[in-house]
């Protein structure tokens, strides 16, 4: 079952988001694969923390077709930028 990649983010990459309020900066501390069934029982995935984003996304094979696993990438907030 060979899986297409993973994620190409890097720690120290940066996530930017668009909100209402403007444009914000993440920068991603770590990324790991889960198995989809045990996403529920991570702990860190679930926990609400002022300043983390974290992303969920799903694996597929060669084919394009989806697997059982999920990339979960997490990122802090960036202090804006001063002018």
């Amino acid at each position: 079952d060979p899986v297409v990649g993973g994620s190409r983010l890097q720690v120290g990459d940066e996530i930017f988001v668009t909100t209402k309020n403007g444009k914000v900066a993440y920068s991603v501390i770590s990324s790991r694969t889960y198995d989809r069934d045990d996403l529920r029982s991570v702990p860190e995935l679930w926990s609400a923390r002022p300043g983390q984003l974290v992303l969920v996304t799903c694996l597929f094979d060669t084919e394009q077709r989806s697997i059982a696993k999920n990339v979960v990438i997490y990122a802090r907030l960036l202090p804006p930028e001063s002018s």
